[in-house]
């Protein structure tokens, strides 16, 4: 449509002036986008199917009959010529041009223009990372496979590359231009068209590609425009700097359109943004099934390396020196290295400073100092070589500095006003206020003016065709200097400092780096920023600590401690997803924390190893720290240093990076042993023999009482094994020992030696491969019978048939759980007769698969046995008739039986047996069984043993049973003496006769008095419950039911029965229940007796 007929079309589609002169303002003018608003208001007028007639009818009224046609035709823009072969040829050889002059030549040096690198020469691959959209975990992906990365099955159109600022987002967009351009990747494109959304504007991208072109080439914006959008497969299009684009994405805007998957949907498009404005897409649960999500995380060590060489080619010698100075320093490693645009700060430096100016770089820790080091360097080299030398004697230099440093701040204040609108490039005149301002930070190095050939028809009635534009070398800079004008008004402007940081806290995350450099700028406006951001409620913790940090002051940290959350305050945990910089950030507010829980999960370099070691040995309030990561030689060494000081009590280690490094045991085992306060210690992992031997030659020093130890690592290690033992035996505080793993033989036959010197009193054993080994089971079974003070044992897994032929101990707590032995007869006699020789043995648990002959030996010799709990999960007797009949002679005839747990699946005629036999003894009952509700022998059986225990007062029942142990039990309820009863049954809703029996069971017992309901049962149980209310003792009653919303009648008789019950005096309900439980026990309340 012509831009003349906008206002013609407008008001024929019924719109007023007013609000065609809005559109044309919202614009700013464009009339292509003021038009597509228009329609896109007058689409929501109108149905679907009747708009496009309803436009055609409108057209053709007003005389725009050619362009009615085209709308009724579905083609829209013919009336704009397409681009012939040629013409595409030759913009694409012009972009190509355009790219490699401004995108793919890199200044490497900002205090010297000249200074500019080809593209090859300096470029250094970055890590990229695909994130797996389920479990957001990432994974590494080489450069070479960007388009090939599948999201459901199909090759993304769309990728969204995040990363930190400074991290090289716009130099990987470069990288792919380059590579199209020489032919070394993206040739499948006609145009690999790269967009830099600071500098796009409202623009279309025909637009934006016009501007790339020379002036001689008559190809429009518009041809642009609809070749892009009519062959979206032969392009492909980079927006580079999501979060630095300043038009609204909810807009009509074409840019955005595109970015939000309405536009050239099946053409591919790569974005890069920080994480901030990125959410836009992340959190649109549409836009997330067609993206793909690429982290860049900057260098990594190799390619820092690479990049140091690049940098200062041929100078070899430099390159090494900043390398290993780099290397030794790991919070500079760790926090700056990785980002490439750091580590240009650090060449250029580094370049420049003598061996003293050097050394104070070594102090750099945060960005906001990093950034302070530049710009005082850039300061320093403008007034060495613009002011003259004798401005720089007499006491004049600090008054240049000054002056220097207002013109920084003048600068700031159009920076910051930029960074409210999203804006990176400025025109001269929005520093006509500070004209020398200009001058001075263009010869600083904090800005560079750019001159550039309007297009003809941009130039309308300007006489000039030249036009120039003020920018920051990058959006740091313009950040940074940002914060030095904010910071400035909190002393100058204290009003309208607060106007303005009011506005910025709500965005806190978009301006993460704007709060870093204002907060590092002076101590009172870091307060400032970090009370209110505490304030916030919308802010992780993480994210003040690291505000906090690069202030780099003690009372902002200390403030920030004050206000954590009492969880965060008591509780440290290093996680591995967290930011070097924010492990830094902890560690610079720990000591104003009382921290009694320290966790960490992330490798650390040497300064965040040592800071962490020395909070360890230092802290009053540390109780408790756990490790499960890589740390330094040095943090190993400060711990063994001042272990004495510790005053931990709990320290669980995993670490699988010690078996090659000898010191780094050695002062391991040194701050174990020598820790006063140490009472227990879990360790996992593996370690070098030198941590066997150092532990062994001090344990006598050590006070651990609790020690879990796993190691794989020591089959093959007899000097370590023996070391490990002799280290187990001597430590005369041990009580409670665990340890799994693979041990040579050497250990067990030491322990064995050693074993009546030990003072432990509980011990669990898992060894998964003792059952080809007699010799070591022989000595395992020595040492557990040796141990004089030995009350508690657990074992797991399998053991050879010489462990079970040792005699008996002193323990009185068992518990076993044999996978192997229901094919090895002697092994089950010998264990049977273990257990039932040790006469101190009061409470066994007994798991796993036996032979026949366990239980026949265990039943022939039990009445030797002292047992008084047991608990039994057999697993495989059901077909054993014989096995579970002696079982049932083996529980029976223990005397001192009183607590019984059985779950698991036996034959009938272990049922009958205890029926017949019965247990006198036995006070507390557990029983799960989901095998018994199609054996209406075995529960009748089962209900008469129950029944006839004379003793029992607590009894448990859990699983399935059939009808018939509901009506025995309730036939022979009147004679039990059980006070407590807690039944859960899954399967009487629809069992009419079991729930009306159940319920009698229950009103029958007169010595019930603790009540426990889980469940679901038929309306029958809720009715007989509520005849038999009366009779019943209950007084206390705990009732779960998920069941009874529905059901009215039920919900009102459990109602009843609650309030007719005269002795019920506490009362727990659980579940959903019908209003007419409520309306009946509101009606009933008086006559209740419920006291809790």
């Amino acid at each position: 449509m012509d831009p003349s007929d906008f206002r013609k079309v407008g008001l024929a589609l019924e719109f007023t002036e007013a609000e065609l002169s809005r559109f044309e303002k919202d614009q700013m003018g464009n009339t292509l986008y003021a038009t597509y608003k228009m329609l896109y208001e007058w689409r929501k007028r109108v149905c679907d199917s009747e708009a496009r007639e309803a436009l055609v009818v409108t057209l053709q009224r007003i005389k725009l009959v050619q362009l009615a046609d085209s709308v009724q035709k579905g083609q829209v823009g013919d009336h704009i010529p397409s681009l012939t072969e040629e013409e595409i040829k030759r913009v694409a050889e012009e972009v190509k041009d355009y790219l490699a002059i401004h995108l793919c030549q890199i200044q490497a040096d900002p205090l010297n223009s000249e200074l500019v690198l080809e593209f090859k020469r300096i470029f250094t691959n970055l890590t990229l990372m695909e994130e797996d959209k389920g479990t957001k975990c990432k994974t590494p992906l080489l450069y070479e496979n960007l388009l090939r990365t599948k999201v459901n099955e199909r090759f993304p159109k769309r990728l969204l590359v995040e990363g930190e600022g400074g991290v090289g987002k716009t130099t990987f967009c470069a990288k792919i231009a380059w590579d199209w351009i020489h032919g070394k990747g993206y040739q499948d494109f006609k145009l690999v068209l790269v967009i830099l959304l600071r500098k796009a504007d409202a623009r279309t991208v025909g637009e934006i590609v016009k501007s790339y072109l020379p002036d001689d080439n008559p190809v429009t914006a518009k041809q642009l425009d609809k070749h892009i959008l009519s062959n979206p497969k032969d392009v492909f299009l980079v927006l580079d700097g999501l979060d630095e684009f300043a038009v609204d994405l909810d807009s009509n805007q074409q840019i955005a359109l595109i970015t939000l998957n309405r536009l050239f949907k099946s053409g591919t498009v790569l974005i890069t943004s920080r994480q901030w404005r990125s959410d836009k897409i992340r959190m649109n649960a549409d836009l997330r099934k067609v993206f793909a999500f690429i982290a860049v995380e900057g260098f990594s060590a190799e390619n820092l390396s690479s990049y140091i060489t690049k940098f200062f080619h041929p100078d070899a010698a430099s390159s090494e020196d900043l390398s290993q100075f780099i290397s030794n320093n790991d919070v500079i490693r760790e926090n700056m290295a990785p980002y490439p645009i750091y580590t240009a700060m650090l060449c250029i430096m580094w370049k420049e400073f003598d061996g003293e100016r050097r050394e104070a770089m070594s102090k750099l820790q945060t960005f906001s100092q990093l950034f302070n080091q530049m710009i005082n360097f850039l300061v320093d080299h403008y007034l060495s070589k613009h002011i003259p030398s004798l401005g720089l004697v007499g006491g004049k230099l600090s008054e240049h500095c000054s002056d220097t440093r207002h013109h920084l701040i003048h600068i700031g204040r159009i920076a910051f006003q930029g960074l409210l609108g999203r804006r990176l490039v400025f025109t001269e005149e929005e520093f006509q206020s500070y004209p020398e301002s200009i001058d001075v930070g263009c010869k600083v190095g904090v800005l560079t003016r750019e001159k550039k050939i309007l297009p003809r028809r941009d130039r309308g009635n300007t006489p000039n065709s030249l036009v120039q534009s003020v920018q920051f070398p990058h959006k740091l800079f313009q950040e940074y200097l940002s914060g030095m004008y904010l910071a400035s008004l909190y002393k100058s402007n204290r009003n309208e400092y607060d106007m303005l940081i009011a506005n910025i806290i709500p965005r806190a995350v978009e301006y993460r780096y704007l709060l870093y450099f204002t907060s590092a700028q002076q101590k009172e406006s870091g307060l400032d920023i970090v009370s209110r951001l505490l304030a916030s409620i919308r802010l992780d913790d993480n994210f003040i600590v690291d505000v906090a940090y690069e202030s780099h002051d003690q009372e902002v940290a200390k403030s920030v401690a004050n206000h954590l959350s009492p969880t965060s305050r008591k509780t440290l945990k290093i996680t591995t997803r967290m930011q070097a910089h924010t492990i830094s950030g902890h560690t610079f507010i720990m000591n104003h924390r009382e921290v009694d829980d320290l966790i960490i999960e992330k490798p650390c370099g040497r300064t965040a190893s040592e800071d962490l070691s020395e909070f360890m040995s230092s802290s009053r309030s540390l109780r408790s720290v756990t490790i499960t990561s890589t740390m330094h030689d040095v943090f190993y060494s400060v711990l063994a240093n001042k272990a004495v000081d510790s005053k931990i009590e709990t320290l669980n280690i995993h670490s699988g990076d010690l078996s090659e490094r000898p010191y780094a045991s050695r002062d391991l085992a040194q701050f174990i042993c020598k820790m006063t306060h140490l009472k227990k210690l879990t360790l996992n992992g593996q370690y070098h023999d030198d941590f066997y031997s150092t532990s062994s030659s001090i344990a006598s020093s050590a006070k651990i009482e609790t020690l879990d130890i796993n190691s794989d690592d020591l089959s093959e290690r007899p000097s370590a094994s023996r070391d490990l033992a002799q280290y187990i035996c001597k430590m005369i505080h041990l009580k409670d020992l665990t340890f799994r793993g693979q041990y040579h033989d050497d250990f067990y036959s030491t322990s064995s030696s050693m074993a009546s010197s030990a003072k432990i009193e509980t011990l669990y054993i898992d060894s998964d491969d003792l059952s080809e080994r007699p010799s070591a089971s022989r000595d395992l079974a020595q040492f557990i019978c040796k141990m004089t003070h030995l009350k508690d044992l657990i074992l797991v897994d399998q053991y050879h048939d010489d462990f079970y032929s040792t005699s008996s101990s002193m323990i009185e707590t068992l518990e076993i759980n044999p996978a192997d032995l229901n094919e090895r007869p002697s092994a089950s006699r010998d264990l049977a007769q273990f257990i039932c020789k040790m006469t101190h043995l009061k409470d066994l648990t007994l798991c796993g698969q036996c032979h026949d002959d366990f239980y026949s030996t265990a039943s022939s010799m039990v009445s030797s046995a002292k047992i008084e709990t047991l608990g039994i999960y057999p697993v495989d007797i059901n077909e054993r008739p014989s096995a579970s009949r002696d079982l049932a002679q083996f529980i029976c005839k223990m005397t001192h039986l009183k607590d019984l747990t059985l779950c698991g699946q036996c034959h009938d005629d272990f049922y009958s047996t205890a029926y017949i036999l019965k247990s006198k003894q036995i006070e507390t009952l557990y029983i799960n069984s989901d095998d018994l509700i199609k054996q209406p022998s075995a529960s009748r059986d089962l209900a008469q043993f129950i029944c006839k225990m004379t003793h029992l007062k607590d009894l448990t029942l859990d699983g399935q049973y059939h009808d018939d142990f509901y009506s025995t039990s309730s036939s022979m309820a009147s004679s039990v003496k059980i006070e407590t009863l807690w039944i859960y049954s899954k399967d009487l809703n629809k069992r009419p006769s079991s729930s009306r029996d159940l319920a009698q069971f229950i009103c029958k017992m007169t010595h019930l008095k603790d009540l426990t309901l889980g469940a679901q049962y038929h309306d029958d149980f809720y009715s007989t419950s509520l005849s038999m209310a009366s009779s019943v003792k209950i007084e206390t009653l705990w009732i779960y039911s998920a069941d009874l919303w529905k059901r009215p009648s039920s919900s009102r008789d459990l109602a009843q029965f609650i309030c007719n019950m005269t002795h019920l005096k506490d009362l727990i309900l659980g579940g959903q229940y019908h209003d007419d439980f409520y309306s009946t026990s509101s009606s009933m309340a008086l006559s209740a007796k419920v006291l809790i």
